[in-house]
């Protein structure tokens, strides 16, 4: 059931994917897409901490249903509101907030029942769900537009998905979370800092990933390219690289992985920016696919893998909020170059955005040794080490 669920509130992101095309047709330009489609990041700085500071008490399960919710009423608003006008944006903050509820929740969830050395191949599996999201969501909501001549079906699909993904919730069962004394364990600074890196790398990569998703289907417009090229590329690779490389990111080194993904991925966009071409989407689609395909399940088991067990929520929710920011805040400031600018060079401004990311994941690496903080069991397959017994007289 919490596969299932995942899978509607992701295609339901996706459907939202020609948002973009769909403001342009109403007569908004980049900036007022930048910002509408960037409402959702300023709705998830304030739900994923919120969810962070209690989905460790009240549970998973609770903010998958409303996460549910809170996207079907925000999918709804553009049903009932067939033109340009702040209701847009309110609806945007409305489905911010319940894709953060239900993603964090959800990747909480999948942290309590994933062993360590089975982390980054779990977290690539469960998001495929969202990559599927992407490689069938844009293409399906093209091909509604030209069959009606109208987006309302779009946003109807879109509203019905995130119902079912909020009734699917009420069947999820939830596992033992820790009580008593542990469970009140306070969450210090330095839980947080230890998780400094994952985070830094997830916002800028965030702002790859979110200016690449919010303005190729623009972009490609403007050009006369079908952007669906693009998605089907990014998808196709995402699934191969989460499929095939379970050992890779479940590496004992796999923290490695972080600078030569980077780079991959500022390249991919820096491809962008020669041009719009079947041939460049394809190519672009193919290395960002790739390099996301890796980092997202490398970078979330290296949260999982610092986090202590009593505040997987609260550490998974500073990590959700770092990507989100980059994904749908900051990439506000890029809308604004585009318009400045011109597409090419705002594409260039973000290739140097992640080639910075790559450097900070570099340095930091060789001046902070990675550590796993384990509990229990096994780490990356490898027993934990344990004091011999004390020897006694009476032995």
């Amino acid at each position: 059931m919490a596969m299932a669920g995942n899978f509607c509130i992701q295609v339901t992101w996706a459907l939202f994917l020609i948002l973009s095309v769909y403001i342009k047709t109403l007569g908004g330009n980049d900036s007022q897409v930048a910002a509408i489609m960037g409402g959702a990041g300023i709705s998830a700085m304030v739900a994923i901490p919120a969810v962070a500071l209690l989905v460790d008490r009240v549970g998973r399960r609770p903010f998958m249903i409303a996460g549910g919710l809170c996207a079907l009423v925000g999918s709804a608003v553009f049903i009932a509101v067939p033109y340009l006008s702040i209701w847009m944006f309110a609806a945007r903050i409305i489905q911010g907030i319940g894709f953060s509820l239900y993603s964090n929740a959800s990747l909480t969830m999948l942290a309590d029942l994933l062993p360590p050395e089975r982390r980054g191949k779990g977290v690539g599996l469960y998001g495929l769900a969202g990559n599927t999201a992407v490689a069938i969501g844009p293409p399906i909501a093209e091909s509604l537009v030209e069959a009606t001549g109208s987006y309302r079906l779009v946003f109807l699909m879109g509203s019905l998905l995130a119902l079912g993904a909020a009734i699917m919730s009420f069947k999820t069962v939830e596992v033992k979370r820790p009580t008593g004394s542990l469970a009140l364990k306070p969450f210090r600074r330095e839980h947080a800092w230890a998780l400094r890196e994952p985070t830094a790398v997830a916002v800028l990569q965030g702002v790859g990933f979110g200016v690449l998703v919010t303005f190729v289907p623009a972009y490609a417009q403007a050009s006369g390219v079908i952007f669906t090229t693009f998605f089907l590329a990014y998808t196709s690779t995402v699934v191969l690289s989460r499929i095939l490389g379970g050992r890779l990111v479940d590496a004992p080194d796999r923290h490695r992985l972080v600078a030569p993904f980077l780079v991959m991925g500022a390249v991919a966009v820096a491809i962008l920016a020669i041009g719009a071409g079947a041939g460049t989407f394809i190519v672009a689609g193919i290395l960002f696919g790739f390099a996301h395909g890796v980092l997202w399940p490398v970078l979330s088991a290296l949260v999982m893998d610092q986090a202590r067990v009593e505040h997987r929520g609260k550490s998974l929710g500073i990590f959700s909020l770092g990507f989100s920011m980059g994904a749908n805040l900051l990439v506000i400031a890029y809308g604004a170059a585009a318009d400045l600018v011109g597409y090419r060079w705002m594409f260039v401004l973000t290739a140097a955005t992640l080639g910075g990311a790559a450097w900070y994941a570099h340095q930091h690496g060789k001046a902070h040794p990675y550590r796993v903080v384990a509990r229990v069991g096994r780490v990356h397959g490898a027993p934990l080490e344990r004091k011999p017994p004390v020897q006694t007289d009476a032995s």
